[in-house]
């Protein structure tokens, strides 16, 4: 007597082992595709960064621009270029070494921000507007060195 039971194909295991293989290739495919989007969203974080520590620099040079121009200034100007925008927090004065001047920015673009703190060496400068035709000899020459700078953690 042969019970049909016993001799019935197992396609229980089959299918299951499908299913098994099935669902990791799924979970698989997703992760690929979530990593895309990752990679994609830092991609686009870290050229934020870089925008805004070049717009920092900008921005430190504008407010030492300004400090040449009015040596009254001493930051808390804010400047917008779209829909980025920079803060000069503080120009300190180096004393005894009246020269040489520390210029605070803050730069945001989008959601990246740089604190970036710049030294500046004046040297001589000359205010009078000079010649169309360009400096005559003996004029005096602006002279602006950028001697150290560091961004800062916030």
């Amino acid at each position: 007597m042969n019970d049909s039971r016993q001799t019935q194909p197992s396609g229980f295991m089959a299918l299951l082992a499908t299913m098994v293989i099935g669902l990791v290739l799924l979970l698989v495919t997703v992760e690929i595709g979530l990593l895309g989007w990752r990679t994609r969203f830092a991609v686009l974080a870290a050229e934020q960064k870089a925008q805004s520590v070049t717009l920092a620099h900008s921005c430190a040079d504008w407010a030492v621009a300004e400090f040449i121009s009015n040596s009254s200034f001493v930051g808390g100007a804010t400047t917008t270029i779209g829909a980025d925008s920079c803060y000069v927090s503080t120009i300190d004065r180096h004393i005894p070494r009246v020269n040489t001047i520390t210029v605070r920015v803050v730069a945001t673009v989008l959601t990246q921000s740089t604190i970036l703190e710049t030294v500046f060496v004046l040297g001589q400068i000359h205010q009078d507007e000079l010649p169309a035709s360009g400096p005559v000899a003996g004029s005096v020459q602006p002279l602006v060195s950028r001697s150290t700078w560091h961004e800062l953690t916030e």
